[in-house]
């Protein structure tokens, strides 16, 4: 059965004609922040995984140097705005000791707690409340997807190993993103 998912790439810059084509076909889109350059792709597949490898072959035939992918990370007010609940609502869910089922968080920042959107989402799923039909993919899933990244060699035949593979990236894209 095939499911929808969304995955983020973390990778290195984009060249402006590669940035166009993959805006053009319609499942990627590019994002800039910190320094850091992201794509965020759709694709249905089996699994996750299998989703991920194929949007990352897709790109890196396009001439994009994937680093690795990363799970989607969200704070209590990413819940409220993407579910469509009040902020006491998601509190609720949060800490509400005689429902223990809400995930943990994954992480803490100096302000907020982090969760998996993942998880969350299959949490809202469960309880019946709104959530997302694209997937994403957990923190162990993004390993695996990692771990593939880390072995399998880019355009240039070269095996990025979590940095960007070594050869040159002039010229623009080795073939066109239909």
């Amino acid at each position: 059965m095939q499911r929808d998912y969304v995955v983020k790439f973390l990778v290195e810059d984009v060249p402006q004609d590669v940035e166009e084509a993959l805006l053009s076909d319609g499942r990627f889109a590019v994002s800039r922040r910190c320094g850091r350059t992201v794509i965020e792709g759709e694709d249905s597949a089996a699994n996750v995984v299998e989703a991920a490898k194929a949007m990352a072959e897709h790109l890196r035939l396009g001439g994009v140097s994937v680093r690795s992918v990363m799970p989607e990370l969200v704070t209590m007010a990413d819940i409220h705005r993407r579910v469509g609940v009040s902020k006491q609502a998601v509190s609720k869910w949060v800490n509400n000791p005689r429902d223990n089922e809400f995930p943990e968080p994954y992480c803490f920042t100096d302000s907020s707690p982090l969760w998996q959107w993942q998880l969350v989402n299959e949490w809202l799923r469960t309880k019946g409340h709104q959530h997302d039909d694209w997937d994403v993919p957990t923190e162990g899933e993004a390993a695996q997807i990692n771990t593939w990244l880390s072995a399998s060699p880019d355009r240039n035949g070269d095996v990025a190993r979590g940095r960007a593979a070594r050869g040159s990236r002039s010229g623009g894209m080795a073939a066109p993103i239909p």
